[in-house]
């Protein structure tokens, strides 16, 4: 019959390690206790359930603990666990069971459940049970890891995954555990590695450390150098690009984040949640199409990876309400017909509400600002817009240049805080695929009034209008010649 031993390491744990031990007690043929100075009630507990207690001292350095343990462990195979996590008991002899059944199999997965403020978080699959071998060896000070052992020698294909067997870990539960307290443990470890020591692996776990302490420059930084070694591909990756792209979507950085979650996803063409995630940096910047786009690919990609961790992003969305409002929003452009450019001689707190108003619109926005009179407008362009700063040339100078550059068969001019409504962006879409004039005048309203303030030249054909004086002022005959209209769209100024 099969023998199992439970292996823990352990410091002041007396909070915790009674629930650990009860959930293994049945199905641990022994259970070694690495102990590294518990002052408190740890020991006593531990033997209470006839655990074998080795005492060492701590050295910064969880994988000389781990193999301490290894090198005590006398039974066939090996359960890894910590004193803050506790196995489903209601699986416990079935994981006992499914040990040894196919010779070519030297570790098991199981799935690890996070348990943040008493719910169920996040599940991955991680290794925890192997065959007890001597050459199996933890490798790395702090976030240790048997697989890269096992892997040499007999290849990554020798190992299965329990998906019946449940592992809550309460580590991150602000409720049982001292979360900065093991951070900042975490972080002092990480400081004393060498630069050779320092692959994907660490700065992926670096990067997550500064993330738990809600230091999102930080940890972009790490996860990007990660990012950058190509030989970090260790199982870890698939979850370095949901951290990666999340973190860059909650500093609004959604131009780096779709990047990344682009590259990502031809590594993981069925990730579901990286492409919600990517659906959503879309709805951010107001790009429905797109938003419909991916989301449409999500659905496309559920369930067909079994594997894959879940962080249920789209827990808390109706996707069938969600699509039905994207398709109420998308904007058929015909082959994105349209630039905008908007001036920026002012500082405005809607620049970004104007952004996002003319983004489904349009194919490619061009901001034009003064750096002498506006500020944070490099900021912008996470919106996937293009900048460009006039103080020198001069406004018409570069407005002139830009509007020889642009491919589009139609421009479009906002000013500083003006935008479009969606119907009136649909109007104009209407306006600029329908008629044959070859530019529009276009209604200024004012939104607290719902006036008309003015009606301005704003909305032209490109080929047609190439210098710009000011508004209303292009100089080229040929506007005296062809027709031009008043658009049924309107500009609302805030």
């Amino acid at each position: 019959m099969i023998t199992l031993s439970v292996c823990i390491i352990s410091k002041n744990e007396e909070k915790n390690i009674g629930r650990c031990l009860r959930s293994i007690s049945n199905i641990a043929d022994e259970i070694i206790i690495v102990d590294t100075g518990s002052t408190d009630k740890t020991i006593d507990i531990a033997k209470n359930f006839n655990a074998k207690i080795i005492k060492s001292n701590w050295n910064n350095d969880f994988s000389n603990a781990r193999n301490l343990a290894l090198d005590n462990a006398i039974m066939d195979y090996i359960l890894y666990i910590d004193c803050d996590e506790e196995l489903d008991t209601s699986n416990g002899m079935l994981l006992k069971k499914s040990l040894g059944t196919k010779d070519n199999i030297e570790c098991y997965c199981i799935n690890l459940i996070n348990i943040v403020n008493g719910k169920k978080n996040m599940s991955i699959q991680s290794l925890r049970i192997f065959k007890n071998r001597p050459e199996f060896r933890f490798k790395g000070k702090i976030h240790e890891q048997i697989f890269p052992s096992i892997c040499e020698i007999y290849g990554d294909d020798c190992v299965e995954l329990l998906d019946k067997i449940n592992l809550y870990h309460y580590g991150y539960d602000i409720n049982k555990a001292d979360i900065q307290k093991k951070i900042q443990r975490n972080l002092s470890i990480f400081r004393e590695y060498d630069e050779n020591e320092k692959d994907g692996f660490y700065y992926y776990n670096l990067g997550n450390e500064y993330l738990r302490l809600n230091d999102l420059e930080a940890a972009i930084k790490n996860y990007i150098k990660a990012f950058n070694i190509p030989s970090f591909d260790n199982g870890f990756r698939i979850f370095l690009s949901i951290y990666l792209v999340k973190s860059l979507f909650d500093l609004k950085r959604y131009k780096e984040a779709l990047y990344y979650a682009d590259k990502f996803i031809t590594e993981y063409e069925y990730f579901s949640d990286l492409i919600f995630l990517k659906a959503i940096c879309y709805y951010e910047i107001g790009k429905f199409s797109n938003t419909k786009a991916s989301i449409l690919q999500y659905l496309a990609s559920k369930d067909k990876v079994v594997g894959y961790p879940e962080f249920k992003f789209d827990a808390s969305t109706d996707i069938i309400a969600f699509l039905k409002e994207l398709s109420t929003k998308s904007i058929d452009t015909k082959g994105n017909a349209l630039t905008t450019i908007i001036i920026i001689d002012k500082d405005s707190p809607h620049l970004e509400q104007t952004i996002k108003s003319v983004n489904e619109l349009s194919k490619e926005i061009i901001l034009v600002y003064d750096d002498n009179k506006t500020f944070g407008v490099k900021e912008l362009q996470h919106y996937l817009v293009k900048i460009y700063n006039y103080n020198k040339k001069g406004l018409s100078k570069t407005l002139n240049v830009l509007l020889k550059r642009i491919t589009t068969p139609w421009v479009l001019i906002l000013k500083s805080g003006e935008s479009l409504g969606l119907n009136e962006a649909k109007l104009i879409s209407k306006d600029i695929n329908s008629n044959s004039s070859v530019g529009f005048y276009v209604p200024i309203i004012n939104s607290s009034t719902s006036k008309i303030k003015t009606t301005e030249f704003r909305l032209f054909k490109g080929s047609e209008y190439k210098k710009y004086s000011s508004l209303n002022k292009f100089e080229d005959s040929i506007s005296l010649q062809k027709s031009i209209n008043t658009s049924s769209g309107c500009i609302i100024e805030s």
